[in-house]
């Protein structure tokens, strides 16, 4: 498989650095956002060798350099409502101040010589005024579809003005009970749950993600069960990574929540965990079959749970891409 990794996963970080996607190791920095030639050096990128293995990554052809970046990531601005016992962000000294790179930014997507699509993530994106401000320009002047990675606490009375300037939210939950939310994040679980009901009751984009740890693997069959009464398009469930001892210098996010545990207390309830999960999805197959709803498990929660890989193709229930960078997901986005 090959392609042009730089075109359809750029990544802009919170220090202004401009990366071929995500995951990419720090020595495949291309530039930064403030870089008069930046827009040129993207198109013309030669990817080095990729950590990814997803297959032999190349430089665009003149067709896809005329088609330009189809898809940009960006961490924007460290302004957050919550205060995520795990959050990664709060080991970056970068990170802790207000992003400073707006205009550079603005001034390179205005560049850009057509309609993205662009996925934004902070910090909290809804709680940041020049965020909002840059993507309300984003969607009226050049026509950029916008998705946001949101805690989803909400005001009510910011719903209206959020939908009309973002295409599409995914919403992530830190468990599924209103203590442990509240443990986890200081967040409001009933605030979360009330504008991922809004926003499905109004047909909005909407994506939900569980960030499982232990303190709330219990949680997961409840969360499943409410989000198939819900309008949305993928459920995702990943684990809670915590931010490895040298991640300012090196990136890495490789540090489980679940590293550790004592087998003789956990294997039982992880057991249960997983037994209540199958069921969801053995007694619930038509329904989510009906809906379309696409499920992205990832690798490491379906081995702590036993599930097999394949247990949910085995039941024909749909697994399509995720929001989330994956590698994965875009392999077969490019090869369809």
């Amino acid at each position: 498989m090959n392609f042009p990794c730089h075109l359809y996963m750029l990544f802009l970080n919170e220090k202004g650095e401009i990366y071929p996607c995500p995951r990419t190791p720090v020595n495949n920095l291309i530039g930064y956002i403030s870089d008069a030639d930046i827009v040129e050096r993207i198109i013309d990128y030669v990817p080095q060798e990729c950590e990814c293995a997803i297959g032999s990554l190349r430089e665009a052809n003149s067709e896809e350099k005329s088609e330009g970046i189809v898809n940009f990531n960006m961490e924007i601005g460290g302004e957050c409502n919550g205060s995520c016992v795990f959050c990664f962000q709060k080991t970056l000294s970068t990170f802790r101040k207000h992003f400073p790179f707006y205009k550079d930014l603005e001034a390179f997507l205005i560049r850009l010589k057509s309609s993205k699509t662009a996925t934004i993530f902070g910090g909290e994106v809804t709680v940041q005024p020049e965020t909002l401000r840059l993507i309300s320009m984003m969607k009226k002047e050049i026509g950029t579809s916008v998705t946001i990675v949101t805690n989803g606490a909400i005001p009510h009375n910011n719903y209206a003005s959020l939908c009309d300037i973002i295409d599409g939210f995914q919403v992530s939950f830190y468990g599924f009970n209103m203590e442990s939310v509240r443990m986890i994040s200081k967040l409001n679980l009933k605030q979360i749950k009330d504008f991922c009901e809004y926003l499905s009751e109004h047909n909005r984009q909407l994506d939900v993600k569980f960030v499982l740890s232990p303190l709330v693997i219990h949680e997961l069959q409840p969360f499943l069960e409410w989000s198939l009464s819900l309008n949305v398009s993928h459920v995702m469930v990943y684990y809670a990574i915590l931010p490895s001892e040298d991640y300012e210098r090196t990136g890495r996010r490789d540090v489980s929540s679940f590293d550790n545990l004592v087998p003789e207390y956990w294997t039982p309830i992880i057991k249960r965990v997983s037994n209540e999960v199958k069921s969801f999805f053995i007694k619930n197959k038509k329904q989510i079959q009906e809906k379309g709803i696409n499920y992205i498990v990832n690798r490491e929660v379906l081995n702590l749970l036993e599930i097999p890989s394949s247990f949910l193709k085995e039941l024909d229930i749909p697994q399509e891409k995720s929001i989330s960078i994956s590698c994965k997901a875009w392999k077969r986005i490019l090869t369809k």
